[in-house]
């Protein structure tokens, strides 16, 4: 349920958000006076295996302009304050930083990242929508996600469609497990929480935003939803750990 955009700090020109293309070595030139050379590219722990990839490809084709990967922490949250406070204070830390799509916009109208011309053939029209901000792109779709379910094969033989399916199911096999519980996502105070929240109200019926983007975290699907999850805890279908738990 979450889409990862790669940027091309302010502080460099926009040709060196080609590094993050899926197609590393037919990344354009520079486009607007930044200059090329050594790439640092700031991006988050739980991309960090995928990102990996992506950079060496580059450095294999560029060996002039090699990039660099510094990590930032894990908690999506503190890598928005860290990319924050370093364009802020104007810092030359990274020259192409990995965005979640919802700091798009944000991003863009605060001028920490440039503008970007390049060739979106190819990508989902709606990933390069979220990297846009007042019709011009900022940004580049890097992973997109869904939500996924995953489930103990050796315990479960065919994984349940609804919530209540997943309840029965748990109540047939717990029993003789010890220590294990039936349910867990993401539900520490952080994006991720919004992301299960929004999973849970899409599963009741319902939507967080409606077509015009008024919220509609008031309505009786975002009620239920809110106290599906509530009672998961109550009741330990959802393990109490699971209020620190995040991606990893």
């Amino acid at each position: 349920m979450k889409a990862i955009h790669i940027a091309a700090a302010l502080a460099l020109g926009a040709g060196l958000a080609g590094c993050g293309s899926t197609t590393p070595a037919s990344a354009p030139a520079a486009q607007q006076g930044g200059g090329r050379g050594p790439i640092t590219f700031l991006g988050g722990k739980f991309e960090a295996e995928s990102v990996q990839k992506i950079v060496d490809a580059w450095n294999a084709a560029h060996p002039d302009e090699k990039a660099t990967v510094v990590l930032l922490p894990e908690s999506a949250d503190e890598q928005r304050r860290k990319l924050i406070q370093s364009a802020q204070t104007k810092s030359d830390t990274g020259d192409v930083i990995l965005i979640d799509a919802v700091w798009t916009s944000e991003f863009a109208a605060n001028r920490w990242v440039d503008e970007l011309t390049l060739d979106t053939t190819g990508f989902l029209p709606t990933t390069i929508e979220t990297a846009k901000y007042r019709d011009k792109l900022y940004a580049m779709p890097l992973f997109t996600g869904t939500g996924l379910l995953y489930y103990r094969t050796d315990l479960v033989k065919e994984p349940p469609k609804t919530w209540d399916e997943m309840k029965r199911i748990c109540a047939d096999v717990l029993p003789e497990q010890k220590g294990m519980s039936c349910y867990a996502g993401q539900f520490d105070k952080y994006e991720g929480l919004t992301v299960n929240f929004a999973e849970a109200v899409s599963s009741a019926g319902g939507r967080l935003l409606d077509a015009s983007g008024k919220p509609q975290v008031t309505s009786e699907a975002a009620k239920q939803a809110a106290r599906f999850l509530a009672d998961g805890f109550d009741s330990g279908m959802i393990p109490k750990e699971a209020i620190t738990y995040k991606e990893e």
